[in-house]
């Protein structure tokens, strides 16, 4: 009995140092930077690779007969860790929920400080995913309206069809 108690108390302890804590950390005031930029500041922690039926189900959402496009945010604070995952627009509109995109599993949970960003810098993450009709991910650099990356997008499908 003492045995399992220990083994249970050992196991609660364990999962709780995996888990994101709920109160994010700032050493220092937020950066806001695009999908890129946050390369700059910190470097995901690749968790499991396979991916759950809640998670294929989300993602299958952003496959319609053309172009979708979802533009979400989150914040990685100063320990690493991913908070406030927010759902700005989708494109058609209502294309998933906020649920659906905490699902969908596209933005990670943990991150390490990359060797630039000795200070743990928080920075506010805004991400832009365009999804084409066959279920291929692109991602627009940070400068580039989204506008503009549907329109090159739209010229190579066209110059691939021949």
């Amino acid at each position: 009995m003492i045995k399992k108690a220990i083994l249970l108390g050992a196991l609660c302890a364990l999962s709780a140092c995996q888990s994101v804590p709920d109160e994010p950390y700032y050493a220092q005031p937020i950066v806001d930077v695009g999908y890129f930029g946050k390369f700059d500041y910190w470097d995901p922690i690749k968790g499991k690779n396979t991916l759950s039926t809640k998670t294929k189900s989300a993602r299958k959402k952003l496959i319609t007969k053309n172009l979708s496009v979802v533009i979400f945010e989150y914040e990685i604070d100063s320990n690493g860790n991913a908070h406030n995952l927010k759902l700005l627009q989708t494109i058609p509109d209502n294309l998933i929920t906020q649920e659906d995109l905490e699902n969908s599993r596209y933005a990670y949970e943990k991150f390490k400080p990359t060797p630039q960003n000795d200070g743990r810098i928080p920075v506010k993450v805004t991400e832009r995913l365009l999804t084409t009709a066959s279920g291929a991910l692109s991602i627009p650099e940070d400068t580039q309206s989204i506008e503009g990356h549907v329109r090159s997008v739209m010229a190579h499908i066209k110059k691939q069809k021949g």
